[in-house]
């Protein structure tokens, strides 16, 4: 959950209640996910389902995701 970014990233800061959601939801974020060709192929179906869940919560956000483009199918 976005609440999470930072912890999971190993970051250890807390951000103020609620602050990455407005970020997100003002469109003033930009969220990276690099190296989706990564997640192993049994998690990549969930890993899709998170992706636009994300972007379905938060239209105005920028996404930038990235693989190698040999690695995954173009669809």
């Amino acid at each position: 959950m976005p609440e999470d970014f930072l912890t999971a990233s190993g970051v250890p800061l807390r951000a103020p209640q609620s602050w990455v959601e407005e970020l997100l939801g003002s469109g003033r974020a930009l969220v990276l996910v690099d190296g989706v060709d990564e997640v192993p192929p049994r998690l990549r179906s969930r890993t899709e389902q998170w992706l636009k869940s994300l972007i379905t919560a938060f239209p105005r956000a920028r996404f930038m995701v990235t693989t190698r483009p040999s690695a995954v199918p173009e669809d």
